[in-house]
């Protein structure tokens, strides 16, 4: 059984959906393109995983000295 209450909540939902989606692909676009993407890695770098964490970064950094430290062609630090 649908009340006025359940056809009104309906239709503003989406429209709320809606909008949040919107202001998230317009949030997308403002982002710096001349500035270099910055990128975190979270490794254990102490404590029994160590050598494998630093195995990991190690790894890391090779991928960015071979793709020349480019991704998208922005600069990646």
């Amino acid at each position: 059984m649908s009340t006025t209450t359940d056809r009104i909540r309906r239709p503003v939902r989406g429209l709320v959906a809606l909008l949040a989606l919107a202001g998230l692909a317009a949030a997308a676009g403002v982002q710096a393109q001349g500035e270099p993407i910055k990128i975190g890695f979270l490794i254990p770098l102490t404590g029994p995983l160590a050598t494998p964490g630093r195995d990991m970064a190690d790894g890391f950094n090779l991928f960015w000295e071979q793709a020349g430290h480019q991704a998208g062609g922005r600069k990646v630090q």
